[in-house]
């Protein structure tokens, strides 16, 4: 079994509250949640406008797909027009 983690710092441009950063983490927590199955959650800079980071984590029996899976979340990541992609660290179990 193998447990891959992501964390992904990114920045936030346009960004005039937190609610409205929190409605644009929201919305792809969930969009990833949704589409790959994984587990997903904001973990850090929680009170930060201009900056933000997401954690992501895979549980397979397979190192490869779980690999796979967080690199298409960073590409959909990658994406979204609001943010940049500041840092990605990965993590193994």
């Amino acid at each position: 079994m193998h447990l891959i983690g992501i964390k992904v710092t990114v920045h936030f441009y346009y960004v005039a509250s937190l609610k409205e950063k929190r409605r644009i983490i929201k919305s792809i927590t969930d969009r990833v949640r949704h589409k790959y199955k994984i587990s997903a959650a904001e973990v850090d800079y929680l009170d930060s406008l201009d900056r933000g980071s997401l954690g992501f984590g895979v549980v397979s029996n397979n190192r490869q797909h779980a690999e796979t899976v967080l690199q298409k979340v960073l590409n959909q990541i990658d994406t979204i027009s609001e943010i940049e992609v500041i840092e990605v660290e990965w993590y193994d179990a």
